[in-house]
């Protein structure tokens, strides 16, 4: 991973924050962005005695809102040439419906839209050549359904919410695959498991009880971040795309979620949201 620059969202803990750090131990240049201020310096003084400080800048950036992604972006461009590993990982469980600026209820904008922005804009840049993109997804899929006309949830519950912005992106797996056919681009969607992370965090006075009920049943991060650090190296996939893994191993989608045609109505909806033509800039 010498000379390679990735980017992780969601990398100040839980399996992000161990990707980051294995990755930054292989010699990769990494860019972690975290919600917080308080959440990058924590990261950071994690890393303080592994003596991989000079391989990793932690950024903060609030997911939650369209502009701080396109300052984000501009950031990011005028800095790196190239973002050789994307790994869209920031997400969370929202237990009441909130919406942000632009009115956008936030599960589906943190997990998903943001993720699709923060792509599409590296594309339009020119930033992704050659490039890893992978989109950490769920298997909470199974039992999702897009709402295409209603993806802000007027009936709103916090399962059927992230449901719904882990099979988004599976099907934007899907259909930027399918555009960056013939491109020595790859995107792959993964199911690292359940994972004793801090998803529920951003849940009010609740949320340290909820995280230690999640970790006591989820899987190590260690554990959990292994899939992420495969797709990621691994020489026996860099030619593989459109895939989605559980772990390290290619697991057959449900039939609604490797549809085209719902993959399409949901890529032109997502780049409208997001104030983007639907062409993908590419060379």
């Amino acid at each position: 991973m010498h000379n390679k620059t990735v980017l992780i969202t969601g990398a100040t803990s839980g399996i992000g924050f161990e990707t980051a750090k294995t990755l930054a131990e292989k010699g990769a240049k990494v860019i972690g962005i975290g919600s917080r201020e308080s959440s990058c310096l924590s990261a950071k003084n994690k890393l303080k005695k592994k003596n991989i400080l000079e391989n990793i800048e932690f950024i903060s950036c609030d997911f939650s809102e369209k502009n701080n992604i396109i300052k984000l972006t501009d950031r990011l461009i005028t800095t790196y040439s190239n973002i050789d590993v994307l790994i869209n990982n920031a997400g969370v469980i929202l237990l009441k419906k909130s919406t942000n600026s632009n009115g956008i209820e936030k599960t589906i904008f943190i997990n998903y839209l943001s993720h699709f922005l923060l792509t599409r804009l590296l594309f339009d840049n020119k930033k992704l050549q050659n490039s890893r993109i992978i989109n950490v997804s769920s298997i909470a899929y199974e039992k999702a359904e897009i709402e295409f006309e209603n993806l802000n949830l007027s009936t709103y519950h916090w399962m059927k919410a992230y449901r719904q912005s882990k099979l988004a992106l599976i099907l934007f797996t899907k259909i930027l695959a399918n555009k960056l056919n013939k491109k020595n681009i790859t995107v792959n969607s993964i199911h690292p498991g359940l994972i004793g992370t801090n998803l529920l965090s951003k849940n009010g006075w609740i949320s340290p009880f909820l995280n230690i009920l999640l970790k006591l049943f989820g899987k190590s991060t260690k554990t959990g971040a292994k899939g992420l650090i495969y797709l990621a190296t691994s020489d026996d996939i860099k030619q593989l795309t459109g895939k989605y893994f559980e772990g390290v191993n290619i697991t057959k989608l449900l039939n609604h979620a490797d549809d085209m045609k719902s993959a399409k109505k949901l890529w032109d909806i997502s780049s409208k949201l997001s104030g983007l033509n639907t062409d993908l800039l590419i060379d």
